[in-house]
């Protein structure tokens, strides 16, 4: 309903600048966020925002408090602390799929929010059960982070492919074969030899995912022994 002459605007809350900031950088990417951005979505100036926020590094704090506090975190079990550490990253990663530039306020700002260190305090936890502590855990957890991060982005990417092009990700594989079967087999031999399975569907790709990462905590644990 558009708004009488008179009527008053919306009042300008840490709710709604948080929904504004996840607007600009789905819509623009984390480069485009500042507070003038921010202001803009919210049909205000940047003045108007500094009695919530006080600089762009809260920004950025507040953001990643409203998504990675709706992250579960279990209670570590150690019998299954593989499968706990998967599901954490499988869920990070879909946030990354939703947010794509979203990496680049996760990477950039240290966490200082109750909220967000309590996603922090329950992945050490995790890893702790497994027996990850120190340089051992910081090597874990930046290959784990990397891959929930390009898989999120690699999902991001085939749905805006999909959006756009009005094409499946199967109708779009098919082209890519029918492109491969015409590739010179002397001159690139093992490109014409690659083996063109049926694409996955997307449950496939997802078990796919948890798979991998199983395997990398596995690979990590062997090589600690």
């Amino acid at each position: 309903m558009p708004r009488t002459a008179g009527s008053a605007k919306p009042a300008i809350t840490p709710e709604r600048i948080v929904d504004a900031a996840l607007a600009v950088i789905d819509a623009d990417g984390f480069r485009a966020l500042s507070m003038r951005t921010v202001a803009a979505r919210l049909h205000t100036g940047p003045s108007s925002l500094y009695a919530h926020v006080r600089n762009k590094l809260e920004l950025h704090q507040l953001v990643l408090t409203r998504l990675w506090s709706g992250l579960e975190v279990p209670r570590p079990d150690r019998r299954r602390w593989r499968r706990q550490l998967v599901q954490v990253y499988v869920r990070q990663a879909a946030l990354f799929g939703r947010h794509p530039g979203l990496e680049g306020a996760y990477f950039g700002t240290a966490p200082t929010s109750p909220e967000f260190l309590a996603f922090v305090e329950g992945v050490s936890a995790l890893y702790e059960a497994g027996g990850f502590r120190g340089e051992r855990q910081r090597d874990i957890e930046a290959t784990l982070e990397a891959m929930s991060v390009s898989w999120g982005l690699q999902q991001a990417a085939l749905d805006h492919l999909t959006e756009t092009s009005g094409r499946t990700d199967q109708q779009r594989y098919a082209d890519i074969v029918a492109s491969l079967r015409e590739v010179d087999p002397e001159r690139f031999p093992r490109v014409a030899a690659t083996d063109l399975h049926s694409y996955p569907t997307r449950e496939q790709r997802a078990a796919a995912f948890e798979r991998r990462l199983d395997a990398v905590i596995r690979g990590f644990e062997a090589n600690r022994k």
